[in-house]
């Protein structure tokens, strides 16, 4: 099965299985009662770690310090991507009810760097293997002037998938049916994935191509608790009352088992002068951590008839762990290229993240007209 595949089932199963149960209880009743069904669209960032390259800017001479590393994405917060969300929200007994939901969005951006080697003092332009193999000369990279060009372009998927019980405890219902308005506790099971995708073309001015492809994929496995309540704005009360307009928020926070697959492949073609090695090959890592994924959801809502409404939410959230490459730079074969601070090996390290998604979502209400708010 492809990701996409994956991504899709995992995110629409939920949605599948609150259709089945709406329909289950028309069959049972011959009404929907008051189940809503949400959809939107709107825009999302996603403070992902840097990714540093296994391109080094090096002296001739041991010990072959990192005079400068380089990048192949920088700065990717400043990217802002899409995304698609979705619900269905069904009431059972007096003050509960039953919610799926799903969202999937993307991110892309693209990052570029150039390496230059000089002659006096001679510094030069490196690439490591993706692992170290004492027994092959690997080292490949530019001598002298020559330089090494790169253009990455980074993708991003972020997409998740819910099912969720509340508990009412107020009188009124939030949203456009009839029951309860306050605040509401509930608990869920939530699976979430942040996939990353790489694809690097470097170029070198002796003519060499070096190509870079990367799969970074987690996943997240947990549940979480959440609270949710509508609020009185203090600064725009009476205007929001005028316009008709409802604000809520929801705070939300669950752990997580997170399990993360790296594919790497770096190949080149066209030998680099000087006894340069061949730093291709391809390299497979997995690991398993637990993280935190808290939120805030701000909502302000308008009702345009009895069972449709229009919002606007902002979704801000955090994850304590996410996946950040560190790529070897070192090569033990032919040059003893090792140096303290350099990379030992390809692995998967970590960092926090933060995610900020606004929404414009339309809900319309199921069910006969006395269900709703006239």
């Amino acid at each position: 099965m492809n990701r996409s595949s994956y991504i899709a089932g995992c995110i629409f199963s939920a949605c599948l299985a609150g259709s089945v149960s709406v329909q289950a209880e028309e069959a049972g009743t011959a009404q929907f009662g008051d189940t809503t069904v949400s959809f939107g669209v709107g825009t999302t960032m996603l403070t992902l770690p840097d990714v540093t390259s296994m391109v080094t800017r090096t002296t001739s001479t041991p010990p072959f310090p990192i005079l400068q590393s380089f990048k192949f994405s920088d700065d990717f917060y400043e990217e802002t991507g899409w995304n698609l969300n979705g619900s269905i929200e069904t009431p059972f007994g007096a003050d509960n009810a039953i919610a799926f939901r799903g969202f999937w969005g993307r991110i892309e951006g693209g990052d570029d760097f150039t390496c230059t080697g000089s002659l006096a003092p001679q510094t030069n332009c490196l690439i490591a293997p993706l692992f170290d193999d004492p027994a092959v000369n690997q080292i490949g990279g530019t001598l002298g002037a020559n330089s090494i060009t790169s253009n990455a372009d980074r993708t991003v998927d972020i997409w998740g998938g819910s099912v969720e019980t509340k508990w009412f405890g107020a009188p009124e219902r939030m949203g456009i049916a009839n029951g309860h308005t306050g605040g509401y506790f509930s608990v869920g099971a939530d699976i979430r994935g942040i996939y990353q995708d790489l694809d690097v073309r470097m170029n070198a001015t002796t003519g060499a191509a070096i190509n870079y492809n990367e799969e970074l994929d987690t996943t997240y496995y947990g549940a979480f608790v959440a609270y949710g309540s509508n609020y009185s704005q203090l600064l725009f009360g009476s205007l929001w009352e005028k316009l008709g307009l409802e604000s809520s928020f929801r705070v939300q926070g669950g752990v997580y088992y997170a399990n993360t697959d790296y594919s790497g492949n770096l190949s080149h073609s066209a030998p680099f002068p000087g006894g340069g090695g061949d730093p291709s090959g391809a390299l497979s890592l997995s690991s398993d951590d637990a993280a935190f994924i808290g939120g805030l959801t701000l909502e302000t809502r308008k009702h345009l008839s009895p069972r449709t409404m229009l919002s606007l939410k902002s979704t801000y959230e955090y994850y304590s762990w996410v996946p950040k490459m560190a790529y070897n730079n070192t090569s033990t074969g032919g040059v003893n290229l090792t140096n303290a601070s350099r990379q030992v090996g390809t692995e998967i390290g970590s960092d926090d993240a933060f995610s900020m998604s606004t929404m414009l979502t339309l809900t319309i209400g199921l069910g006969p007209d006395s269900l709703f708010k006239q």
